[in-house]
């Protein structure tokens, strides 16, 4: 049996400059999160937007039942 999946929201608040969203992409890519969507924003603050990303992923099954018998 597969299982369930969990869900994870992140949130940020960047500077408003060309390449951020590319740039924030890419670290999360290089560090192995699967994005599910992927959202930017406006703030009050002309200056600042806000991305927001969701990703799911499988719960991780307890240390004793990954490593099996012993």
């Amino acid at each position: 049996m597969t299982p369930p999946k969990k869900k994870h929201t992140l949130s940020a608040l960047v500077e408003n400059k060309f390449g951020v969203l590319a740039r924030v992409a890419g670290m999360l890519s290089g560090r192995g999160f699967n994005i599910e969507t992927l959202n930017v924003g406006p703030t009050h603050d002309p200056a600042y937007s806000r991305i927001t990303g969701n990703r799911r992923r499988r719960r991780r099954r307890p240390r004793s039942l990954r490593q099996g018998p012993r």
